[in-house]
């Protein structure tokens, strides 16, 4: 989360400074922070609302774009499997099981956020502090 939160913070900074004028991808790279924060602090359901399934669908996109395409899978079956879902509860409980699959992912998803951010020209951390986000996440795996 640390990659991302830079990427992220970037991003607020121009905000605050009263340009809030954003690319397409910049406003990508705002979303797929903001939702993979959602993930790892586990509020995604908290965060996608009352109306998840457009917002599932485009982050779907979006990390399939970055190269993280577990996670696009994920959303993407999350979407089919949310739209049999009858009812609120089965809803819920459909929502439920996305956030546990992931939060479990095996893919570096926050070193790819701060690749988008590198490749769209945003401050994002050294080549060592990523190193060290590498090898966290490959401990943690």
């Amino acid at each position: 989360m640390p990659e991302s939160s830079s990427a992220l913070g970037s991003l607020l900074e121009r905000a605050a400074s009263g340009n809030c004028t954003f690319s397409p991808a910049e406003r990508a790279l705002f979303m797929a922070c903001e939702f993979w924060v959602a993930v790892e602090t586990r509020v995604l359901v908290r965060h996608l609302g009352a109306d998840p399934a457009e917002s599932i669908r485009y982050q779907g996109l979006v990390f399939g774009a970055i190269g993280a395409q577990g996670v696009s899978r994920a959303l993407v079956s999350a979407l089919r499997e949310y739209a049999a879902c009858a009812g609120p509860p089965a809803r819920r409980r459909c929502l439920d099981l996305l956030q546990e699959r992931l939060a479990g992912t095996q893919e570096p998803v926050d070193f790819l956020i701060a690749e988008l951010a590198d490749r769209l020209g945003m401050s994002a951390p050294t080549h060592v502090a990523r190193a060290a986000s590498i090898a966290a996440i490959r401990r943690l795996a």
